[in-house]
């Protein structure tokens, strides 16, 4: 009885374990799970740091500050902290789903900035094209144009 048992959960398991996971157009993955990360039009970086959480929030964090406008940068009296919780769909857009910005304005003035980065290659995960979900944290001291993680 524990033979058979013990056959059947073996069967059992191997036949779950051996599906393979397919990716719908409307699957969305965490960046941390991806085999590739996405390529950015204005972003070259070497092979080594191609699939580098630091280097690709780093870029995130120096393309989000170029879109934004001198009237914004200055109106910032101290460091600036936020996070964003952004989505990159399979258009190759990027799209703010969450933020810790109070002001509406300045919640806009952010969300057209990040909308702006153009995507050349969305990631990869199992050699298929997948939408990703991050969070970007960003931390800034205008003064000099410091950027920091």
């Amino acid at each position: 009885m524990k033979n058979i048992l013990g056959v059947l959960f073996l069967c059992f398991s191997m036949t779950v374990f051996s599906q393979d996971v397919h990716f719908d157009k409307n699957t969305t993955v965490k960046l941390t799970e991806v085999d590739h990360y996405p390529e950015f039009v204005h972003r070259k970086v070497v092979d080594s740091l191609k699939n580098n959480k630091a280097s690709f929030n780093a870029f995130m964090q120096k393309e989000i500050i170029k879109s934004l406008d001198p009237k914004t940068q200055s109106s910032f009296k101290s460091d600036v902290k936020f996070y964003f919780k952004i989505r990159l769909d399979k258009n190759k857009k990027l799209k703010v789903l969450k933020s810790n910005i109070k002001k509406k304005k300045l919640h806009e003035k952010f969300m057209e900035a990040i909308e702006k980065i153009e995507v050349e290659k969305l990631a990869q995960k199992d050699h298929k094209e997948v939408s990703i979900e991050f969070i970007l944290p960003f931390k800034v001291k205008f003064n000099g144009y410091y950027i920091a993680n």
